[in-house]
């Protein structure tokens, strides 16, 4: 039977990791409704990495509730307005360093090339052997292709301190919306956890309207219900274009966590 197994249970029970959310967004779907769904709350940093504080996406934590949905909404104004940045870190790691007297061999340049790697000469005259990485994915309000490959290793190693289910969020001053700057986590929950907020938002801990900070600018939608599911005694009409986009992001979740095989045979 396709939902039954180890392997079914592992694929629903494991939090959804930094590149199936990078794979969803990259799709189109809104930034804010992404979290909304998929986020268990948000990790606040110091800027040496040092946890601070936590924030639930939880309806029933009030106060967490509304900070968490302000700050996806500010993301998504950012998104909106083409000032966001969601992405896979990509830099060059060194991995030897010769001295300036010690160049590559013809043959050591041709084994780096086979392998993927590439010598390269620095302005101090050393020789390094170097490789492409790709490194976590990071939510911000800047290009970090603008960056040196030195501090996008330094964001790397941040990012990297954290699960592969957090996805790096630094909001920083000097940039577009860094009025509200903000260095922490985004904690990505299971699919099981995803599918008991949906649940719960229908009577126990229903989602209620939040106000956009004043710091987010102009805002196009701001729904209260991430997913919103009505219990009738009847079939409900038909499907709502509304619905259908919900649930495909539910499945476009599923099929880059590789749950949608179990989940939607």
């Amino acid at each position: 039977m396709p939902v039954t197994g180890r392997e079914f249970t592992e694929r629903f029970l494991t939090p959804i990791q930094d590149e199936a959310f990078e794979f969803v967004v990259f799709q189109g779907t809104t930034i804010d409704r992404v979290l909304r769904l998929a986020a268990r709350g948000i990790e606040f940093q110091d800027v040496d990495g040092t946890f601070n504080r936590f924030i639930l996406n939880e309806a029933s934590v009030r106060e967490e509730h509304e900070e968490f949905r302000r700050i996806v909404m500010h993301l998504r104004w950012l998104n909106d307005n083409r000032k966001l940045f969601v992405g896979t870190l990509v830099f060059e790691e060194n991995l030897i360093t010769r001295p300036k007297d010690q160049p590559p061999t013809v043959s050591d340049i041709v084994t780096a090339i086979d392998r993927n790697l590439k010598w390269r000469q620095t302005a101090d005259g050393r020789h390094l052997l170097t490789r492409k990485t790709a490194g976590r994915v990071t939510v911000t309000n800047y290009d970090p292709n603008t960056l040196g490959d030195t501090e996008r290793r330094a964001l790397n190693y941040l990012a990297g301190s954290s699960p592969s289910n957090f996805v790096l969020l630094d909001i920083r001053p000097g940039h577009p919306g860094g009025d509200w700057p903000i260095v922490g986590g985004i904690k990505l929950q299971s699919f099981a956890v995803l599918l008991e907020f949906v649940a719960s938002a229908i009577r126990k801990s229903p989602e209620f309207d939040v106000a956009q900070d004043p710091r987010t600018g102009e805002l196009r939608g701001n729904p209260i219900h991430s997913l919103a599911i009505q219990v009738t005694d009847s079939p409900p009409p038909a499907t709502t274009s509304r619905g259908s986009t919900l649930l495909g992001v539910i499945i476009r979740w599923a099929i880059a966590s590789r749950t949608a095989e179990a989940l939607f045979v």
